[in-house]
């Protein structure tokens, strides 16, 4: 069994995070356009948007 020193151990974690994280935000960014489109400025049938206008114009800064 390998005997790995904690600052590698929490190296090896942070880049498996980065990595989900990275994986993660293609996948909603993929399932989400093909759903909605622009996804941040969608409003639906009620007038109600997908994501909250001050989220939405954070994106584009």
């Amino acid at each position: 069994m390998l005997k790995l020193e904690d600052s590698e151990i929490r190296n090896i974690c942070k880049e498996k995070l980065e990595s989900l994280e990275h994986w993660l935000r293609r996948l909603i960014d993929k399932i989400l356009t093909e759903s909605y489109g622009d996804f941040f400025s969608h409003v639906d049938d009620k007038g109600d948007r997908l994501i909250k206008k001050k989220i939405g114009n954070c994106s584009t800064q």
